[in-house]
Protein backbone atom coordinates (compact mmCIF):
# COMPACT_ATOMS: atom_id res chain seq x y z
CA UNK A 1 0.00 0.00 0.00
CA UNK A 2 1.46 3.38 -1.15
CA UNK A 3 2.12 5.52 1.66
CA UNK A 4 1.61 9.20 1.53
CA UNK A 5 2.98 11.79 4.20
CA UNK A 6 1.45 14.91 4.58
CA UNK A 7 3.30 18.06 5.71
CA UNK A 8 1.53 21.15 6.98
CA UNK A 9 1.48 23.48 9.26
CA UNK A 10 -2.54 23.44 9.61
CA UNK A 11 -3.91 20.55 11.42
CA UNK A 12 -7.20 20.06 9.64
CA UNK A 13 -5.66 20.28 6.37
CA UNK A 14 -3.66 17.30 7.28
CA UNK A 15 -6.62 15.61 8.59
CA UNK A 16 -8.57 16.42 5.59
CA UNK A 17 -5.89 15.11 3.14
CA UNK A 18 -5.34 12.23 5.50
CA UNK A 19 -8.73 10.58 5.50
CA UNK A 20 -9.30 11.37 1.78
CA UNK A 21 -6.36 9.53 0.87
CA UNK A 22 -7.30 6.65 3.60
CA UNK A 23 -10.28 6.37 1.88
CA UNK A 24 -8.72 5.80 -1.72
CA UNK A 25 -6.73 3.14 -0.54
CA UNK A 26 -3.60 5.09 0.92
CA UNK A 27 -1.32 4.81 4.47
CA UNK A 28 -0.81 8.04 5.56
CA UNK A 29 1.61 9.71 7.77
CA UNK A 30 0.92 13.50 9.33
CA UNK A 31 3.87 16.15 10.49
CA UNK A 32 3.12 19.66 11.40
CA UNK A 33 6.69 20.71 9.76
CA UNK A 34 9.70 19.83 8.09
CA UNK A 35 11.22 19.51 10.59
CA UNK A 36 9.07 17.11 12.78
CA UNK A 37 8.64 15.29 9.08
CA UNK A 38 12.09 14.24 9.21
CA UNK A 39 12.48 10.84 11.31
CA UNK A 40 9.60 9.66 9.22
CA UNK A 41 11.54 10.72 6.06
CA UNK A 42 14.53 9.14 7.72
CA UNK A 43 13.02 6.03 8.29
CA UNK A 44 11.96 5.37 4.93
CA UNK A 45 8.56 3.55 3.06
CA UNK A 46 6.90 7.44 2.03
CA UNK A 47 6.56 7.45 -1.75
CA UNK A 48 5.00 10.70 -1.58
CA UNK A 49 4.72 13.54 0.29
CA UNK A 50 2.48 16.31 -0.10
CA UNK A 51 4.14 19.78 1.69
CA UNK A 52 2.66 22.87 2.75
CA UNK A 53 4.01 25.79 0.99
CA UNK A 54 4.31 27.82 4.42
CA UNK A 55 6.77 24.40 5.29
CA UNK A 56 8.63 24.54 1.39
CA UNK A 57 9.44 28.22 1.53
CA UNK A 58 9.77 28.95 5.69
CA UNK A 59 13.46 30.07 5.36
CA UNK A 60 15.05 26.35 6.47
CA UNK A 61 15.57 25.17 2.91
CA UNK A 62 17.86 22.50 4.23
CA UNK A 63 15.37 20.78 5.97
CA UNK A 64 12.84 21.27 2.99
CA UNK A 65 15.81 19.81 1.06
CA UNK A 66 15.77 16.64 2.59
CA UNK A 67 11.89 16.16 2.78
CA UNK A 68 10.99 17.36 -0.80
CA UNK A 69 14.49 18.22 -2.80
CA UNK A 70 15.61 16.32 -6.07
CA UNK A 71 17.58 13.93 -3.88
CA UNK A 72 14.90 12.74 -2.15
CA UNK A 73 13.83 9.00 -2.73
CA UNK A 74 10.12 9.89 -2.74
CA UNK A 75 7.78 12.38 -5.28
CA UNK A 76 6.88 15.57 -3.61
CA UNK A 77 4.10 17.89 -4.37
CA UNK A 78 4.00 21.15 -2.69
CA UNK A 79 0.30 22.78 -2.53
CA UNK A 80 -0.28 26.20 -1.48
CA UNK A 81 -3.58 28.38 -0.91
CA UNK A 82 -1.54 31.33 -2.70
CA UNK A 83 -0.81 30.47 -5.94
CA UNK A 84 1.83 32.77 -8.03
CA UNK A 85 4.96 31.74 -10.79
CA UNK A 86 7.25 33.60 -8.36
CA UNK A 87 6.27 31.37 -5.02
CA UNK A 88 5.96 28.40 -7.35
CA UNK A 89 9.75 28.59 -7.90
CA UNK A 90 10.18 29.53 -4.84
CA UNK A 91 9.11 26.31 -3.68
Amino acid sequence: MPTVLIVDDEKNIRATLARGLRLEGYRTEEAQNGRAALPTVDEGGIDLILLGRSDAGNGRPRVSRRVAGPRAEHAAIVLTAHGSIERAVQA
